[in-house]
């Protein structure tokens, strides 16, 4: 139902009929001076990150805004839907620009380099970046 309502607002023209064509202009800006990790919306851990992120493409922009957080963003349902070919495109994941000030990611984003973000509990399967040492230590008997 979100890409339907995504590709409505970019296709449906004035008098509500769809067109090949999209019919407005979009811009976002994305606030990431603080962000949340973990088991959000409701109960995020907070993160002091510090970036701002905008772009005229709205999945270019969420893509990009997974992979900083080291998540897969073809993993998220949505993300990966809204890049899937459709008669009605809302956005690519093919051409994504990137300018940045951060020297490690001139050259993009990798899982590597990403900020390594906490997923919610169930959501482990999007994790780009290897967890180190996430099980948990069992005391040893001597």
């Amino acid at each position: 139902m979100v890409l339907d309502i995504a590709r409505a607002f970019f296709h449906a023209d004035i008098n509500g009929v769809l067109q090949p064509r999209r019919q407005r202009r979009f811009f976002a800006i994305v606030d990431g001076f603080i962000a949340g990790e973990g088991n959000g919306p409701m109960a995020p851990g907070p993160r002091q990150e510090g970036i701002v992120m905008a772009g005229q493409d709205p999945v270019a922009l969420d893509w990009t805004a997974a992979q900083l957080m080291g998540f897969d963003p073809q993993a998220i349902k949505l993300i990966a839907g809204a890049a899937a070919r459709h008669r009605l495109p809302i956005g690519s994941s093919e051409r994504i620009t990137l300018e940045t000030n951060c020297v490690e990611w001139k050259d993009g984003i990798s899982p590597e380099r990403s900020l390594r973000f906490l997923p919610p509990n169930y959501w482990d399967s999007i994790v780009a970046w290897k967890k180190e040492n996430s099980e948990p230590k069992q005391d040893q008997e001597n």
